[in-house]
């Protein structure tokens, strides 16, 4: 609509110029005619006027009082005036007003004697107006005037009457990209047309129906792996959390905590508000817990046993934290009840990658009935013979390890293919930064936390992300490939990284349109203003940005229209054996449809099977990644001339 109206308006502007156009060609005919009839009135005037004054001496007063008054009697002559040195001798007429009025002057020298001997000369000076319009100049005449304002009144009625035509339009695109807000989309006018108003309530049908599809996407989420009194995770969610860190290539290490509440069984049947409550309460304190670190994952397996994960942390520090969390709980929920003696024994054990969970549990279980048999309120730790106290590195020795590695630059990118499902080609591709630990190669999921911890996440990431720019314009065999990088939180809300990001993606606009940026659904969840603030900032750069690890089981979809995302990579927990489950099949049917609503794509993580693929699939799926598709490759792409520094 909106290119058919410029194509009126270029009609109009061509007519006005046309009629300019006209109007000049008819004013430069009439000036032209003016400028001959002026020429011909002032020879005749010039020819008269020496006639008359011809072989005069205007010596004696009465000849030249004569002369000077048949001249004065002359059509279109207003005054006279007869100067010698500088004085005037004689006029006629008011020479002062004629002025004013602009009158053309004819001078003559005419003979004078001024009392010598010899005959000098004085000048005559005759004022004369030309005839009404002779020097008329380029002026529009009031029809051309009327033409050009008929034209612009046309042009403006056009934008007036074709307004809610262009209301419409705005509404169709913003429908169309999925960016529109069914609050301003209020009618045009007071008297709206029939097809707006359809529109309107299409919108507010359709946006409602958004809304239920997010809130259903949310409800299903918190069935299949929240449990609904602490709105922790479910059993269901922390097995497939621990399973999938046991089953990871690389070398990680980890704890599993089981906090046992079996004491207030006491009080289940006869006292059931009063057991939710204090399992409320208890559910409260884990999830603050939670939200601490997101190396930590939190669930009640049961009526009264709660389940804590955390990886690469000491088992002192362990010990410190179980220990720290049943004092907070004795002073703050079971000071003033009965069981403010005994209400929790704690099993904790330690595992690394490649064990199976059946035993990382049964261990955690024997660990507790330990914990049972040595007294009240008591935390034993069992851990493993294969797990050696090297493995398993304190805070100082990993801030000195971590340090170490940043000044030395010795991070190593990996690349893992991404898959599209149009063609299955590696369109794209993760980069996955390790290091190198005594032959040990350990994750960015775990040493980029540990990082954080010490304050060195912001400058990884910067290393990082150096390293990715460097590789796009060096190596050649990423010419036209698209990566994605993963960031830190702690980095997204570092001002000093953002603004250095931002310098750097500015000067390389061809490149910044290659590259994802990566969050983790925990940290857009817990999203501020700065957060916002730099999404904001990167994006309109070009980059994009991607959620991944989504399915977190107190997440909400609405960061889908909040912020400027382009993707979301369904985790690794929903995607393992996705094809046996169908609740999880039903909540990654429902995210698709709520984020396709908003306009993002979704892809999957962690692929591993043929049937994990195909049900993903049938489900919608944009994309896939994991070892289905490829393993992760170290390229390393950045030789030692080009190592300086960030």
């Amino acid at each position: 609509m909106k290119s058919v109206a410029y194509k009126i308006i270029l009609i109009w502007v061509a007519a006005v110029m046309l009629v300019l156009f006209g109007a000049y060609k008819v004013q430069s005919g009439r000036d032209l005619q003016h400028q001959q009839q002026f020429q011909s009135w002032l020879k005749v005037q010039q020819a008269e006027i020496g006639r008359r004054i011809a072989g005069i001496n205007f010596t004696p007063v009465e000849v030249r009082r004569d002369t000077m008054g048949e001249l004065a009697l002359l059509e279109d002559i207003v005054a006279i005036q007869l100067e010698s040195n500088g004085r005037v001798v004689e006029n006629y007429g008011d020479v002062a007003e004629s002025s004013t009025s602009k009158p053309w002057l004819l001078i003559y020298h005419v003979p004078f004697n001024v009392g010598t001997d010899s005959l000098d000369t004085a000048e005559l000076t005759v004022f004369l107006v030309p005839p009404e319009g002779s020097l008329q100049g380029a002026e529009f005449s009031g029809f051309t005037l009327l033409l050009v304002v008929i034209v612009l009144g046309a042009i403006v009625g056009t934008f007036y009457c074709l307004s809610p035509l262009f209301h419409l339009e705005d509404k169709a695109e913003q429908i169309l990209t999925g960016d529109f807000d069914p609050q301003h989309f209020s009618p045009s006018d007071e008297h709206p047309l029939t097809s707006e108003l359809a529109i309107n309530l299409l919108l507010n049908e359709h946006h409602y129906s958004r809304q239920q599809q997010t809130e259903l996407s949310n409800r299903l989420r918190r069935h299949s792996f929240v449990d609904s009194l602490t709105g922790l995770g479910n059993r269901e969610y922390f097995d497939a959390e621990l399973e999938v860190h046991l089953t990871a290539d690389e070398n990680v290490t980890g704890a599993v905590a089981i906090f046992s509440f079996e004491p207030l069984m006491e009080i289940y049947h006869e006292q059931r508000e009063a057991f939710s409550s204090l399992i409320e309460q208890v559910g409260q304190r884990f999830v603050e817990l939670s939200n601490e670190e997101e190396l930590y994952w939190v669930a009640r397996r049961d009526n009264t046993d709660f389940a804590w994960l955390t990886l690469e942390n000491a088992p002192e520090k362990v010990n410190r934290q179980c220990v720290k969390l049943v004092k907070d709980l004795a002073r703050s929920v079971f000071d003033s009840t009965e069981f403010k003696h005994h209400f929790v024994d704690v099993g904790v054990t330690f595992f690394k990658s490649g064990d199976a969970a059946y035993d990382v549990l049964a261990s955690a279980d024997m660990a507790l009935r330990n914990a049972q048999l040595e007294g009240e309120n008591k935390v034993h730790l069992y851990q493993p013979d294969h797990l050696s106290k090297d493995m398993i590195k304190g805070g100082v020795r990993w801030r000195s390890f971590l340090q170490k590695k940043l000044d030395q630059r010795e991070v190593i990118l990996y690349f893992q293919p991404q898959v599209s499902d149009e063609n299955l080609e590696y369109s794209s591709f993760e980069v996955l930064s390790r290091m190198e630990d005594n032959g040990k190669i350990i994750p960015a999921s775990v040493f980029l936390p540990m990082a954080s911890r010490c304050g060195l996440a912001s400058e990884f990431d910067r290393l990082i992300v150096d390293k990715v720019i460097k590789s796009l314009s060096f190596g050649e065999q990423f010419d036209d490939a698209e990566l994605s990088i993963n960031l830190f939180s702690d980095s997204i809300r570092n001002e000093k990284f953002i603004l250095w990001l931002v310098q750097r993606l500015s000067s390389l606009p061809e490149l910044s349109e290659r590259l994802f940026f990566e969050v983790s659904e925990f940290s857009i969840m817990r999203a501020d203003q700065k957060f916002h603030w730099a999404l904001e900032q990167i994006a309109d750069l070009g980059p994009r940005w991607c959620v991944e690890s989504v399915g977190s089981p107190n997440a909400d979809l609405s960061y889908l229209r909040k912020y400027p995302i382009d993707r979301l990579k369904i985790g690794h927990s929903i995607v393992r054996h996705i094809d046996r489950h169908q609740d999880k099949q039903l909540f990654v049917q429902t995210l698709i449809t709520a984020a396709n609503q908003a306009g993002v794509m979704v892809w999957a993580e962690g692929v591993e099977s043929d049937e994990e693929w195909a049900t993903l699939q049938e489900l919608g799926v944009t994309g896939g990644q994991g070892y289905l598709f490829g393993m992760p490759q170290d390229q390393l792409l950045l030789s030692d001339t080009i190592r300086e520094e960030v």
